[in-house]
């Protein structure tokens, strides 16, 4: 009778209570096995924050950031991040960046374009600002 009550929460379909048992067991053991279990790779090259740094949110990739851009877009959008400030201010010009990079005026502008489109970027025709991310990235919201 006890069980009755544990099996009707029970959203597996469990009849009963050795079901239940046996299912959830093999259910965490095969979580368990498939899990990465991270451990360093190599000790004398870890990563260390000295100086400046650039980071990327990791709702970058969750929120659907870096699938909703093109090439050149993710392109530009990580230069910036790299070469800005603590606040995502930089001033490369258009023909260095286009250098840099190793993509045409018209690929840049476009891309550029369209990070400011997608909130991602601000621009004042000399200084680049990269921005917070925005709630939702602007291809999940429907907008392009």
């Amino acid at each position: 009778m006890l069980f009755q009550s544990v099996s009707n929460n029970c959203q597996d379909g469990c009849e009963d209570k050795d079901d239940h048992n046996v299912l959830h067991r093999n259910q965490n053991q095969y979580k368990e096995d498939i899990m990465v279990r991270k451990r360093i790779l190599v000790s004398d090259r870890v990563r260390q924050v000295n100086g400046s740094f650039a980071f990327i949110p990791h709702r970058f990739l969750s929120g659907g950031f870096l699938a909703s851009l093109s090439r050149v877009e993710l392109l530009l959008y990580f230069f910036l991040v790299v070469a800005s400030d603590r606040y995502g201010l930089s001033y490369y010009g258009r023909n260095s960046i286009c250098s840099i990079l190793n993509v045409s005026e018209d690929e840049y502008c476009s891309a550029r374009d369209q990070l400011i489109a997608g909130d991602l970027i601000a621009f004042d025709g000399s200084l680049f600002q990269v921005l917070e991310l925005p709630a939702s990235s602007v291809r999940e919201g429907g907008i392009r």
